[in-house]
């Protein structure tokens, strides 16, 4: 490990700490001491403000980089909101005990100029996040800096590479819609915020019958996002509206976005993107989505039944809604298998295939699951999705197998509940475990909508889908595809 530092008293207090310091004015130093040496590292920590050419420095930097070498560089936000408002006002004034108005700092850094200046240098950008370092009274700004990181967070920081050692990636966004009307509009502008470039964006209509098509132009027109709109004749399915999209796109990333989500930030899409850019044998990476009270609210009664069990739970996974594939590990794995799997399942199926050929990866990037928001869902709608989940649950394990015990009674715990009462001698601890499931599976909804009337038929709904479940898991199992 080899420092450089300016200052001969600075130098003796880290050279303990090193196996080589180096007493120079980086700006002015030959690196006679380093000639030959390669890093797999270089570390430029609140380092470039304080000098007068930050891109020079930076390209002198690049030709110590190893092969696969990254710089990691951090620089404080000048455009923090306090620094805005003192704008405002009219106030510009350094500090000379330190901070982003230093008085010793030469050059001030947004996110943009930040990558601005790393490009400048020859560097290619593949992480860059804002953090906040603070004292534990602060902590609320860590929650707006997640939230709206050019303002709220004091630094960023970033990793990059030389742009002569991995060409860029191109990214394409692949948009399955069908009467999504209520909820595409905020899918595609939370798309258009992303800081990272998108190279194309491809909305499949799947046979729409609202307005979700005029909606979605009404938005995209107004922005600078390449979009391309196919639109289907007939219904055939998510896996073919997959693979519709993917067949017409360029990229060599595929991210596959549903048209009923919020993505969480700026910054989701780079977080989902960036394991790409840093290991290849990364196939796909997947998100989080979060289910907040304040969006749970915002439903009609049978759409709170539906997602009461997810209610103020993070759940992490691969299933479509915002994922990203590496485009030749899709086409190697034979793309989404939409003959076998329509609407369901088809997440499952090749999550399965990518696992045996590389790494599928879970990162930072969130959504919110807006779902249909169709104020006509009912206890029928409710029904016809367990029994989508189920037949594509049979179909999967028809196909690959159940697995270790626990993973098979995790996935068929309804159907167990169900054959409990077909044996004698459990018959009636299985009436009593199901009596009691009937009631704990929607708990959340009993806790906050125990005025409303229908609750009531609650705990028989819930029994009705043991049996549903079971039958299209049986019936999935049997015939080894999902149709409905």
């Amino acid at each position: 490990m080899v420092g450089v530092e300016s200052n001969p008293a600075a130098a003796a207090i880290a050279r303990p700490y090193y196996d080589q310091v180096v007493v120079e004015d980086v700006e002015q130093a030959l690196f006679h001491a380093l000639q030959g040496c390669r890093f797999d590292v270089i570390v430029c920590a609140d380092i470039l403000e304080h000098l007068k050419s930050p891109a020079s420095v930076l390209e002198r930097l690049k030709g110590f980089l190893s092969d696969k070498g990254v710089f990691v560089v951090s620089v404080p936000n000048v455009a923090f909101a306090s620094i805005r408002l003192c704008l405002l006002l009219g106030l510009f004034s350094y500090n000379k005990a330190g901070g982003i108005m230093d008085a010793e700092h030469l050059k001030f850094f947004t996110r943009r100029s930040l990558v601005d200046t790393l490009e400048e240098a020859g560097l290619a950008v593949t992480a860059i996040r804002g953090y906040n370092l603070v004292r534990r009274r602060y902590w609320f700004l860590k929650i707006l800096g997640w939230f709206w990181p050019t303002l709220f967070c004091l630094q960023f920081c970033s990793e990059s590479e030389s742009s002569e050692m991995r060409p860029a990636m191109k990214v394409s966004v692949v948009m399955p819609l069908r009467n999504a009307a209520h909820t595409v509009a905020g899918t595609l502008r939370s798309l258009v915020q992303q800081n990272t470039a998108i190279h194309e964006l491809i909305v499949v209509d799947d046979a729409s019958t609202d307005e979700s098509v005029s909606v979605v132009r009404s938005v995209l027109d107004g922005t600078q996002l390449p979009f391309v709109l196919v639109q289907h004749a007939k219904s055939l399915g998510l896996a073919q509206s997959y693979n519709d999209g993917i067949s017409r796109s360029s990229g060599d990333l595929i991210v596959t976005l549903h048209s009923d989500v919020v993505i969480q930030g700026a910054g989701a899409l780079e977080q989902l993107v960036g394991p790409f850019l840093l290991n290849d044998k990364v196939l796909a990476t997947y998100h989080y989505v979060d289910h907040p009270l304040e969006l749970w609210k915002t439903y009609n009664f049978w759409q709170k039944c539906f997602f009461a069990r997810q209610l103020g739970v993070r759940q992490r996974g691969l299933d479509g809604k915002f994922d990203c594939f590496r485009r030749t590990a899709l086409e190697a794995a034979g793309m989404f298998d939409g003959q076998t799997f329509r609407r369901a399942g088809e997440d499952g199926d090749i999550v399965r295939k990518l696992l045996t050929r590389g790494e599928v990866l879970g990162t930072d990037a969130g959504i919110l699951h807006l779902h249909s928001r169709d104020p006509h869902f009912s206890m029928q709608h409710i029904i016809y999705k367990h029994a989508q989940y189920a037949e594509s649950q049979g179909a999967i394990y028809r196909r690959y197998g159940c697995g270790s015990l626990t993973e098979t009674v995790r996935a068929f715990f309804r159907e167990i509940l169900v054959v409990m009462l077909l044996i004698p001698w459990i018959r009636i601890p299985g009436a009593v475990v199901i009596m009691v499931y009937a009631f704990a599976y929607s708990h959340k909804l009993y806790a906050r909508e125990w005025r409303d009337p229908r609750i009531v038929f609650v705990p028989f709904l819930n029994i009705l889908l043991l049996f549903v479940s079971c039958i299209f898991s049986v019936r999935g199992f049997l015939r080894g595809r999902q149709t409905l």
